[in-house]
């Protein structure tokens, strides 16, 4: 998994770690001369919550700390939120584990923000950029296709030496290998070959570069690369809209969107499933005395049961029933409605109503708009969760005929376990298609981690407090 990452991804990320804790146990000697096992000990946690603020600010994509105006906003940020963690752990734990000490708390933050200005500001990039130059850090990449996209790729990493990135050669199926594409390079074998190029080291990554080719046969290039064990990007037009939603890293004008093993590893689900079923059960036990006032408070303004239980299609395309307050009046049977504008908007002739999530309006219950407007209908999927039918975080699942209308490669996200929030409903709300929708969820599958779940999840967290996009 580490070997996925990027060996000087692990360097940086050690070396912040080793930067905060520093700080913090300078602090603790500056202020009181002594540091007790307990100290330290809080200086590495603070040191890993610190770690987690600089990837959720993009400052391990190499297109943002290489340039020095983009990360000094970033990083100034993610030092505040570290103080501001510090604060809020010192106040909750009533200063326990952390020195009740004003000028203990200015000496750490003197020392963090200067250790980072130093370190991250003034040195990494002319540091990055010097042993990339000179070729002392190289990365070595094989580019999988030999069309325009790959040959703007190749040309302008090689004119960008500060990336440290050396084209290796070029694979295709349809030319033979030795075949000139640009500058020298060359076709070096197809696709079948792949596995012995990176069996033999001859390469650190591979880019997927394939234009004018359909999202089916990209979606099995990338299960192909993948299996390789190589670490894989997909520089291409395909990922465009999750480039325009978030920051992503890129080598080129071009996102190159990391595909890794993501939900599909043992690693991950394991870990994905017991935070699920934690969080679940405390989210369950904490909302109850509000799952009691929704509950009266529907059956008190619109006849019909306090939940809407419906059919749902989820992982592999099992069935199971999702639960949900009821927002909308009842109606004897399909909402046929809703159905049509559901159709055409996967066919991709109508707009969800602006954000993907499509209704019909005129069915909303006076409660049932505040319930949606706050997506506090959703939460009884909670219980979907603890049954294993869910996840808290993955693509949201779809009723039979929307499956039963989606396209082949649409399917893709039908592998791995449904979410009550996932990427589409953090970055995507309110501007997107429904194949941009799915998009973003094959990128969220392809780059799931421990990271990224928290990250979605607080994120969904704020989504919710101020009602973004909720129908």
């Amino acid at each position: 998994m580490l070997t996925r990452i990027g060996k000087y991804k692990i360097t940086l990320l050690l070396i912040d770690m080793g930067v905060m804790t520093a700080s913090y146990v300078a602090a603790l000697l500056e202020r009181f001369h002594h540091v007790a096992g307990a100290n330290l000990l809080m200086g590495l946690m603070l040191a890993a919550f610190g770690a987690f603020i600089l990837q959720n600010n993009s400052l391990y994509k190499v297109n943002i700390f290489l340039d020095r105006s983009a990360s000094s906003a970033l990083v100034v940020r993610s030092v505040l939120l570290l103080l501001a963690a510090y604060l809020a752990v010192g106040f909750i734990t009533r200063f326990y584990f952390i020195p009740p000490s004003r000028l203990g708390f200015f000496y750490f933050a003197a020392n963090v923000l200067a250790s980072f200005v130093v370190y991250r500001i003034i040195l990494l990039p002319s540091v990055f950029g010097t042993l990339s130059s000179q070729g002392i850090r190289k990365h070595k990449v094989v580019v999988i296709g030999t069309g325009p996209l790959a040959r703007e790729f190749a040309a302008s990493v090689k004119e960008n030496k500060r990336l440290g990135i050396h084209i290796v050669g070029f694979v295709d199926d349809e030319l033979p290998v030795g075949t000139g594409v640009l500058n020298g390079y060359h076709v070096i074998g197809d696709t079948l070959s792949l596995n012995s190029i990176v069996r033999t080291g001859s390469c650190d990554e591979l880019v997927i570069a394939a234009d004018h080719t359909s999202n089916t046969h990209l979606l099995a290039l990338m299960r192909q690369a993948k299996e390789t064990g190589a670490r894989v990007k997909v520089v291409s037009n395909f990922f465009k809209t999750v480039g325009d939603a978030t920051v992503t890293e890129s080598y080129t004008i071009h996102p190159a969107a990391t595909i890794t093993r993501g939900l599909y590893s043992p690693i991950t689900l394991f870990y994905q499933r017991i935070s699920d079923y934690v969080l679940a059960s405390l989210g369950l036990l904490v909302l109850s005395p509000f799952f009691l006032i929704a509950a009266v408070a529907i059956k008190a303004t619109s006849k019909g049961p306090v939940f809407y239980r419906h059919k749902r299609v989820g992982k592999d395309g099992k069935s199971f029933e999702m639960y949900k307050f009821r927002s909308m009046y009842v109606n004897g049977g399909e909402d046929e409605k809703r159905k049509q504008m559901m159709l055409e908007f996967i066919n991709g002739q109508g707009n969800g109503n602006g954000d993907g999530k499509v209704i019909d309006a005129s069915r909303v219950t006076p409660v049932g708009r505040v319930l949606r407007k706050t997506s506090f209908d959703e939460l009884p999927q909670l219980l979907n969760v603890l049954k294993g039918e869910m996840s808290l975080v993955g693509p949201r699942p779809v009723l039979p005929y929307e499956f039963e209308a989606m396209k082949d490669w649409h399917h893709e996200r039908d592998k791995i376990l449904p979410g009550c929030t996932g990427f589409w409903q953090v970055y995507g709300r309110g501007k997107t298609t429904f194949d941009d929708m799915v998009i973003m969820d094959i990128y969220m599958i392809e780059n799931m981690s421990p990271w990224l779940y928290i990250q979605l999840l607080l994120k969904t967290v704020t989504v919710l407090l101020l009602g973004r996009g909720a129908k």
